[in-house]
């Protein structure tokens, strides 16, 4: 019979390990980790995946950012439009 286990760890990080066989004893976390339920763990599983999740957005922002940037500094330089669009891959002035 197979049970998960859910335990935090010191620096903070989540675990969840499979314990199998028939000994009744759970296996004992690593050194410094807390056992916490399911619900606990799900929810800062969540927490962590939300976080990703603006951190994606906000570097995909900073990126289109840049790339309009590039792109307004290399018409500014009197590069052709079709060019600075191939060279930065930002889309043509509206």
């Amino acid at each position: 019979m197979a049970e998960q286990i859910y335990y935090r760890q010191a620096d903070g990080a989540l675990v969840a390990r499979t314990a199998s066989g028939t000994d009744p004893i759970k296996p004992e976390p690593p050194h410094g980790a807390v056992l916490i339920e399911k619900a606990e763990y799900d929810k800062a599983l969540q927490r962590i995946e939300r976080d990703r999740e603006t951190h994606r957005n906000t570097v995909r922002a900073e990126e289109s950012a840049q790339l309009h940037e590039d792109y307004e500094a290399l018409l500014a330089a009197g590069v052709a439009e079709a060019t600075a669009r191939r060279l930065t891959g930002f889309p043509a002035r509206a």
